[in-house]
């Protein structure tokens, strides 16, 4: 990772913290940060192991070692090619964007598009070392990833450009916490990408762009603007050669409102 918060000192295999004190460690050049510095993930069990090789071929179908599945797995670059396109355009890419539970990072060309230094974050180091493995170590001045808890992600506040929440807001048990925290890092102007497959937290598209509009009273201060909206991608996710789990994802882009 190339940059790191202002209060965060990179050592040879640490980030020193020069608030608490604490240090971090720094493997295969992905941080690990957690407000408990002794924290960490369980060991991965079998299901683990299946279920980040499963993710992965839903994100990099050309991975997949049949043809009939790659084609089939394929269709879920429509809802990435779709919010490429819905992104308001920019003269340069400026600023940083910040994808929680970025998954094995297939998105991250699209925030590099908007943005001068992107950070790929998941609680699950296989996802966080895949991203880092895929864009970092070629592009570091570019692309950073770091393995920490989204609903009390390590970045300071409005410091943020662009936050992304791949389908993630419905698979999360705090759904209010991970809303208010993407909120609380977006600077004034900033933009939002969310998407929801599974509606479990929400009920429905309509629902979640009502708390973006403060009509929620867990979140009413909230004041999105929203520049796009479609719903009912198909996305795809083997769960084994003659099995693959279909749900229909909402996707949106929503700006913050500018200060003043």
């Amino acid at each position: 990772m190339a940059e790191s918060p202002s209060f965060l000192t990179r050592r040879a295999v640490t980030l020193a913290c020069l608030r608490c004190r604490s240090d971090f460690p720094i493997a295969g050049g992905v941080p690990t940060i957690f407000r408990d510095p002794n924290w960490s993930m369980p060991p991965p069990t079998a299901t683990e192991h299946d279920l980040v090789e499963n993710y992965i071929l839903a994100h990099y179908p050309e991975l997949c070692a049949s043809k009939r599945l790659t084609r089939r797995l394929s269709i879920n670059r429509r809802l990435q090619t779709w919010i490429e396109q819905a992104l308001p355009r920019r003269r340069r890419a400026s600023g940083k964007a910040l994808e929680l539970g970025c998954g094995p990072g297939a998105y991250a060309p699209i925030w590099a598009q908007h943005a001068s230094y992107t950070i790929l974050t998941d609680i699950r180091p296989a996802f966080a070392h895949c991203a880092y493995a895929q864009w970092c170590s070629a592009h570091r001045n570019r692309f950073g990833a770091v393995v920490s808890d989204a609903h009390d992600p390590p970045f300071p506040g409005e410091s943020m450009s662009l936050v992304a929440a791949i389908n993630l807001l419905d698979s999360t048990t705090e759904p209010w916490l991970l809303l208010g925290q993407i909120d609380a890092l977006l600077q004034p102007g900033g933009i939002a990408v969310l998407t929801m497959p599974f509606v479990a937290n929400f009920h429905g598209p309509a629902d979640l762009i009502a708390a973006l509009q403060g009509q929620r009273p867990e979140l009413p201060h909230l004041r999105y603007a929203i520049l796009e909206s479609k719903d009912w991608f198909p996305w795809l996710v083997p769960a084994g050669e003659r099995l693959i789990h279909e749900y229909q994802v909402h996707a949106l882009v929503a700006r913050k409102p500018a200060r003043g």
